[in-house]
């Protein structure tokens, strides 16, 4: 499933992708949808506490940091 999110002026500002197959999930095609449109929103900022798999944690990509001093 894709999942695109647009501004108001219909610019896309969001695109998002999600696969399942029947074997985890009777209901694949609904389970897909939902988590397309639930990247897509992450991806907006909407709900990124629940979303793990955004959690950088020690390798940020998108932001420079300042490593902290080592006390010598």
């Amino acid at each position: 499933m894709k999942a695109i999110i647009k501004d108001k002026d219909g610019r896309i500002i969001a695109t998002a992708r999600k696969r399942e197959t029947e074997i985890g999930f009777p209901d694949y095609i609904e389970k897909a949808e939902t988590g397309a449109v639930g990247r897509a929103l992450a991806m907006c900022g909407y709900g990124t506490l629940q979303a793990p798999e955004f959690d950088e944690c020690e390798r940020l990509a998108d932001a420079p940091v300042e490593k902290a001093k080592s006390k010598n």
